[in-house]
């Protein structure tokens, strides 16, 4: 990446080592720092209520599989450890997949972008309900989708703009949803709010071809800035601003070229600091926190934090700190509608 903003001299360099490819945000944090933390949350329940007691198989885009298991409220969560002498430690990756076995229905979802650090202050969500396995069985085959999901079958989904505009029609169509992210946004599973919608929904008796509502081009589902599907060529217009040792941070950028997720805001992270200072900075910590509307169309906003530390080479390292936000407007990489909204043949309960 290139110079995406307009520097000022009060910007610094960041070591070679940071935003190179296979680059993990574990990798940056120094290891007094590490400790436990939940990787991943979400809500796993049915039309009749949560799948209490259910366990949440859950697989990463490098085949690594981990287990949750659905409390009474029907929450789940997955808690690592780095420092866990009696585990290997493993960091998640995007895409994740998850399957469910309840009451002889089997249940996915899916994850597209890991978005968030687990050392910030949001965590990584994704539910598990009806309706998440309705979208992507509307969308491709599900059977076999876990099993494979490292060899190619995430890009069903995670590549597949029919995915996004599957969800966006259906959560279009459902009464009182709103634009409400039933995929990334947790909920209660207690018959009120969204929950009271899902309850409302019999994926048998739903016909797409009477039931389901084309949605207008002004309509957006809340989404974590990617975490339902990845799109390509997306750029940004927006402001960088905040401190870094101390000293002021403030810039400008156009048509930026930015994937909002660890290791692409780790590489826009070391442009931006990239200019003036010849001394080497290594950083030591990062925490991403990010929030946003739209599903990848021209106009999405977005909003990134950027905290942490950096070592600044010279006679000896000094710890400096940075606090910046990443303030986006995406201008290019709108999603193209597909042929078939959803094929009325493949979409229906398990």
């Amino acid at each position: 990446m290139k110079q995406v903003f307009r520097y000022s001299a009060l910007t610094v360099a960041v070591c070679a080592s940071v935003g190179l490819s296979g680059c993990k945000l574990s990798d940056l944090v120094d290891g007094d720092e590490k400790t436990s933390f939940v990787a991943l949350q979400g809500t796993a329940t049915t039309t009749d209520g949560p799948m209490v007691g259910a366990r949440v198989d859950i697989k990463d885009a490098n085949g690594a599989e981990y287990v949750a298991y659905v409390e009474s409220s029907g929450y789940f969560s997955l808690e690592q450890d780095p420092e866990d002498e009696d585990t290997e430690y493993s960091p998640l990756e995007g895409p994740i997949i998850l399957r469910v076995d309840y009451n002889e229905q089997t249940y996915h979802s899916v994850l597209c972008n890991v978005v968030y650090s687990q050392f910030g202050s949001t965590i990584d969500t994704v539910n598990v309900h009806t309706l998440t396995d309705f979208v992507m069985r509307g969308t491709a085959d599900v059977g076999e989708a876990y099993d494979v999901w490292n060899d190619g079958a995430s890009g069903d989904f995670c590549s597949n703009t029919g995915f996004i505009w599957n969800f966006n029609d259906l959560a279009y169509s459902l009464e009182g949803n709103g634009t409400f992210n039933f995929f990334n946004t947790l909920f209660s599973a207690d018959n009120t709010g969204f929950d009271s919608v899902l309850r409302n929904f019999d994926p048998e008796s739903f016909n797409p071809e009477t039931d389901l509502d084309e949605a207008p081009s002004d309509f957006h589902i809340v989404d974590g800035l990617g975490s339902l599907v990845s799109t390509p060529g997306t750029a940004w217009n927006g402001t960088a601003t905040g401190t870094f040792a101390g000293e002021t941070v403030n810039e400008v950028g156009e048509g930026i070229q930015i994937d909002i997720t660890p290791e692409g805001l780790t590489e826009t992270l070391e442009d931006l600091l990239s200019g003036a200072v010849e001394n080497e900075v290594e950083l030591q910590s990062l925490s991403i926190s990010a929030q946003g509307d739209g599903i990848g169309e021209v106009g999405t906003t977005a909003v990134v934090r950027l905290k942490g530390s950096a070592a600044v080479a010279g006679a000896e390292l000094v710890s400096k700190s940075f606090d910046i936000t990443l303030d986006l407007e995406l201008v290019e990489g709108e999603l193209i509608p597909p042929i078939f909204i959803i094929d009325p043949i493949i979409i229906g309960p398990a």
